[in-house]
């Protein structure tokens, strides 16, 4: 970003951009407008909504001096983040035809062409061309975020786009077993110096030692969880927090939810497709279910700070979409220290809730992106994804949902 050329703005951003059309590709248009997740607004929303993004940035950063629609910009300004048992009432917005968000979508990239050409290096987060990058970053996520919702549509209304190719499903994980991590200080927060894009909570510092810990070598595969299942888990009480009980009750939840019956065993859903069980891979979970099961185990999950202990940067990782799917748990060679996938593949839950770090402040131009999450009732995901990229992908990255959010993330254990 220190001497990012206008070529190469528009090259990332349109590889963002062309990530999410490769996903809305799978979608049959008529199956847009469904609501995939009682929580969450229907795709044809958020196909505008990383557009109208770019478009509300872009003029708040004085890139562009008028609206690039009326109605739309607005429209589409902001997501929703939404309580277990709130069923969101659609009838509060009205979206326009996809035809019509296709076009807005059009109009802004043009727009966003027209700020590329025009980028002047260093670009920092004091410059007016933050916003361009970050509009392509904010796209990036929504990959994340929308292919979760693909994967809750009806397996007939979607199609695999030409070169999404899954990791081998076959197979059985290694057993479960420990490494312990030996004491040592850990420093957390993106410098401010780094030449590249970064969100608000990845910034500041703070120092600290780490005692030595046990944990897991591997994620946690569907063949450990299908033993918390088999157990009943769902229903033991005593492994669950009050508010997981609610979410549990109000879910109906009883298994993770892209697991299918199979007669005495279970399939997958895919984010296209209805699968063998890959009993390989790492099993998928709201922070609720990985809680429990870490119960279950006799074990926690891991702080912040030992997540960043047990990395060794360098490593092999299933990110940026190798692979569109998670990878079995030791498909990737472990660390010096023994660990397999410390980042990539699925994020992993931690402990902590959402914080900031010492230093932190809220960047002008996204006021709210972080901050509104301070209080309490969000839990980190650190690691990245296979779906990450951009920032997500980096070794900064710090990202939160509410407990009872789906996402493509999973389970490392700690000894107690």
């Amino acid at each position: 970003m220190r001497r990012v050329t206008p070529d190469e703005a528009r090259a990332w951003v349109d590889e963002a951009w062309a990530l999410e059309e490769r996903l809305y590709s799978a979608v049959r248009d008529d199956a847009l407008s469904l609501v995939a997740d009682p929580l969450r607004r229907p795709l044809l929303f958020y196909l505008g909504h990383t557009a109208s993004f770019f478009a509300n940035k872009l003029r708040a950063a004085g890139l562009i001096s008028d609206p690039i629609h009326d109605d739309f910009d607005p429209l589409f300004a902001s997501g929703v983040d939404e309580m277990p048992g709130d069923e969101m009432d659609h009838s509060k917005i009205v979206l326009p035809p996809l035809r019509d968000v296709r076009a807005y979508r059009a109009q802004v990239l043009r727009k966003v062409h027209d700020v590329a050409a025009r980028v002047e290096p260093p670009v920092d987060d004091a410059s007016p061309f933050w916003a361009l990058f970050m509009g392509a970053d904010h796209q990036r996520i929504h990959v994340e975020t929308s292919a979760l919702l693909v994967r809750q549509l009806p397996a007939e209304v979607v199609t695999r786009p030409e070169g999404w190719t899954d990791a081998p499903a076959s197979g059985e994980p290694p057993p479960p077993a420990f490494v312990i991590i030996p004491a040592g200080a850990v420093r957390l927060g993106k410098p401010r110096v780094h030449p590249s894009f970064g969100w608000d909570i990845e910034y500041g510092e703070r120092v600290a030692e780490v005692p030595a810990f046990r944990v897991g070598r591997t994620l946690v595969s569907n063949r450990e969880f299908a033993a918390f299942v088999a157990a009943g888990g769902y229903a033991r009480e005593e492994l669950w927090t009050p508010a997981g009980r609610r979410w549990r009750a109000a879910a109906g939840a009883v298994r993770p939810r892209f697991w299918l019956p199979a007669g005495d065993t279970f399939r997958l859903r895919t984010a296209f497709d209805e699968i063998d069980m890959p009993w390989a891979w790492p099993v998928e979970v709201t922070w609720h279910e990985a809680r429990a099961y870490s119960r279950f185990r006799g074990a926690r999950l891991p702080t912040e700070l030992e997540h960043l202990r047990l990395r060794q940067l360098g490593a092999a990782a299933n990110l940026g979409l190798q692979f569109g799917s998670p990878t079995p748990v030791d498909h990737f060679p472990a660390q010096r220290n023994g660990v397999h996938d410390a980042i990539g593949n699925v994020w992993q839950h931690v402990e902590d809730v959402c914080q900031p770090l010492p230093g932190y402040r809220p960047h002008p131009l996204y006021l709210d992106y972080s901050r509104t999450s301070f209080e309490g009732q969000h839990h980190m995901m650190l690691g990245g994804s296979f779906l990450s990229s951009g920032a997500m992908a980096s070794p900064f990255a710090r990202t939160w949902f509410r407990p009872h959010i789906r996402q493509a993330a999973g389970i490392r254990l700690v000894s107690v």
